[in-house]
């Protein structure tokens, strides 16, 4: 029998924090995930999807749980993680010579090889290397520190298309990343999070450049996160994809004030046979729950992992790890008078060496990393539910995505694999 096991927190989580040294023709773009111009909708309607001829697609490699892909700046293109919990576009720089910078196969920002660009102070003014702003981000599992840099970045098509670009985006320049960095695939993290306490400030949103210079008509996009290797995701900037949300969209209205994309989440439930029933872990009080694309599992309260696993009955049997959907039940998350619904093929991880082993895509905030009734909801839940994120409207729109059939099994099969269990633990 195989004991419980947790993932690692997510790297860019909701605790992202800013350190200051210094004083304080419409497009869309379809970003296809390995693994359109928009009319803006009222609420639980569809806006209208056309795919424009300059757009395009652009493709994105997924490695350990992370979606990331090619963003240009300053005509020098590097691989970023597009990540809804956090604010802020953070790259290396070519003279970075910490090893969080330099592992792996990491490619880094030559500022002195581009034309377009430069150096900025708080106020945007352009400055030197000295004189410009120093601030760091501080991410739940990671850190990076340098210097404001501001240039054209674009979001480009690999399929002759132009893209989308904006001229004079702002971001962190890093000249220092803690070693967390050093075994991770991608190069920098796209922050996408809305306005608010995360964001360093004016000009460092590519969404908010990218609308303001009239490349798209609404600050809007939209994730879709394929729990299947035979298809891919897709990130839409400018609108949605009206056939994504077959099943209707759910729209939640974001919590003001804190500067990410936190919905109410009025409860969560454990289903047994037919019937949900209460978990009792929202019971103290309201909570909420953070909508996290950088994150690869649903982080919890501290404590609350444990007893989540109780519920489940969860103990890393055989029937569990290879067969999970005859011996676990269905998570449900209550957003906006909707249950939500998570099987455990979505939240049981197992191991690619042994399907005897498994574990739960759990993980546990700190104790000081948000309210103590705040979830993340990472990739298990995103893989399920493809998600709309209005910034103009401050709110999130959810749509079941169908079970991969390929999960499934049939009565025969399920029978067998009763069977086969049962004879294992005699």
């Amino acid at each position: 029998m195989k004991h419980l096991l947790l993932f690692v927190g997510c790297l860019a989580a909701l605790t992202a924090a800013l350190r200051h040294k210094s004083r304080h023709v419409p497009h869309t773009v379809t970003l296809a995930l390995r693994r359109q111009s928009l009319l803006r909708a009222p609420p639980g309607q569809f806006a209208a999807v056309q795919l424009l001829r300059g757009a395009g697609l652009v493709t994105l490699e997924e490695q350990r749980h992370t979606y990331f892909g090619p963003l240009q700046i300053g005509g020098q293109e590097l691989n970023v993680v597009f990540d809804t919990g956090s604010a802020n576009l953070v790259v290396p720089s070519s003279e970075c010579e910490s090893s969080g910078c330099k592992g792996g196969a990491h490619h880094r920002f030559n500022a002195n090889a581009s034309t377009s660009g430069f150096f900025v102070s708080d106020d945007g003014k352009r400055k030197d290397h000295v004189t410009a702003r120093h601030f760091s981000v501080t991410y739940a599992s990671a850190k990076a520190s340098g210097v404001a840099f501001q240039d054209r970045i674009c979001v480009d098509s690999q399929q002759g298309g132009s893209g989308v670009c904006a001229t004079g985006t702002k971001f962190l320049l890093a000249e220092w990343e803690s070693d967390d960095f050093a075994d991770l695939a991608f190069d920098g993290i796209l922050g996408l999070a809305p306005d608010g306490r995360l964001s360093a400030g004016q000009g460092f949103s590519l969404l908010d450049e990218l609308v303001r210079q009239g490349q798209l008509s609404q600050r809007m996009f939209a994730l879709y996160l394929s729990a299947s290797g035979d298809e891919t995701g897709q990130l839409t900037f400018g609108g949605y994809d009206e056939q994504r949300a077959g099943q209707g969209l759910t729209w939640l209205e974001v919590v003001a004030g804190g500067g990410n994309w936190e919905v109410l989440l009025q409860s969560i439930s454990v289903k047994v046979g037919e019937t949900d029933k209460a978990s009792h872990l929202c019971s103290r009080g309201r909570c909420t729950a953070v909508i996290d694309s950088g994150c690869p599992q649903i982080a919890v309260p501290k404590g609350v992992a444990a007893e989540l696993a109780r519920q489940l009955g969860f103990v890393g049997t055989k029937l569990e790890c290879t067969h999970p959907k005859l011996a676990l039940p269905n998570i449900g998350f209550m957003l906006g008078g909707r249950n939500f619904e998570l099987s455990p093929v979505d939240y049981v991880e197992v191991s690619p060496t042994n399907p005897e082993s498994c574990q739960l895509r759990f993980s546990e905030l700190s104790s000081d990393a948000a309210g103590a009734q705040t979830f993340v909801l990472g990739h298990p839940f995103l893989q399920r539910h493809y998600s709309v994120y209005d910034q103009d409207g401050l709110r999130v729109g959810l749509a079941p995505i169908a079970e991969p059939a390929s999960s499934d099994l049939g009565p025969a099969a399920a029978a067998m694999a009763r069977m086969l269990a049962g004879a294992s633990d005699v």
